[in-house]
């Protein structure tokens, strides 16, 4: 069976959200600092050597769209994110504005797609934080939306890197919305 889906990942400028995508997908990192306009996007397919919960023949294809973080495009953010399964919240550790903007881009996650599964992620890690680990464990609770920390510029098998966990939990978590739903629909 294929499996198909969109996941959005938004959050302030700056956050570190291409070198993510880039990350996860392409294990590669820049220090050049490239700007999103508008929305680009990326895809990857997975298959049960990827995830263990796929047959041997089931293949789920994810796009995932690299959302622009400034002012200017939040209009356009919003009719990209529409339909979207995931969507994954980012922030900065070393950028206390990022973080405090968070309760926003949840209530714009909500608005856009109540369904979709969200995660939240502190990227940055191998900063200095300028958020308290207590403060981020209270963001997580006070939103109800669980937040992982991650470095977009450490390699994939570093052991501080937490990119391939991430975009992983993401993927099994609509990977089981789907298993929903075609039960529900037989």
């Amino acid at each position: 069976m294929e499996y198909k889906g969109k996941v959005s990942v938004i959050g302030s400028e700056g956050t570190g959200k291409t070198s993510l995508i880039l990350r996860y997908i392409k294990n590669t990192f820049t220090e050049e600092y490239i700007t999103t306009l508008g929305a680009d996007f990326i895809e990857r397919s997975y298959t049960n050597r990827d995830l263990s919960q796929l047959r041997n023949n089931d293949i789920m294809t994810l796009v995932y769209w690299d959302m622009a973080g400034q002012d200017q495009y939040f209009e356009v953010t919003s009719i990209y994110c529409e339909g979207s399964l995931g969507i994954i919240i980012v922030f900065d550790v070393n950028d206390r504005s990022s973080y405090e903007s968070l309760p926003e881009w949840a209530k714009f996650a909500d608005q856009i797609c109540p369904d979709a599964i969200k995660l939240i992620v502190g990227n940055k890690t191998d900063l200095e934080f300028k958020v308290s680990k207590d403060e981020i464990s209270e963001m997580e609770n006070s939103l109800g939306i669980p937040i992982e920390l991650v470095s977009a510029k450490r390699e994939l098998d570093h052991e501080q890197s937490n990119v391939i966990n991430v975009f992983t939990k993401v993927a099994f978590s609509i990977f089981d919305r789907f298993q929903e739903i075609i039960k529900k629909n037989y």
